[in-house]
């Protein structure tokens, strides 16, 4: 069994690519055979509020199958939670501005 998998976000989280993203972490989940995922958001640099949408259900659908989640930021995601109330969960490596 793997110790940690890792999901790379990409460049661009917008309300366009929210649904694919959804159904792409839906099955990262759903297939990993970790107690672990590092979810690479290092590389972001446009997001909108439907990332913290996916987030934070990512974050209830993780903890019902006992998954821990490792969250590698990006300066704009930290605005982007920050703004919309939301601590980051798990974070390592934030991104510095």
């Amino acid at each position: 069994m793997a110790s940690t998998a890792t999901f790379d976000f990409g460049m661009s989280c917008l309300l366009p690519q929210a649904e694919v993203l959804r159904y792409a972490l839906i099955g990262k989940l759903g297939k990993l055979r970790s107690k672990s995922l590092v979810l690479d958001l290092s590389k972001v640099e446009t997001a909108d509020i439907s990332l913290v949408q996916i987030l934070l259900s990512l974050k209830k659908s993780a903890a019902a199958k006992g998954v821990a989640l490792e969250m590698r930021s990006s300066p704009t995601v930290d605005s982007l939670l920050s703004r919309a109330g939301v601590a980051p969960f798990g974070a390592t490596g934030g991104g510095k501005e």
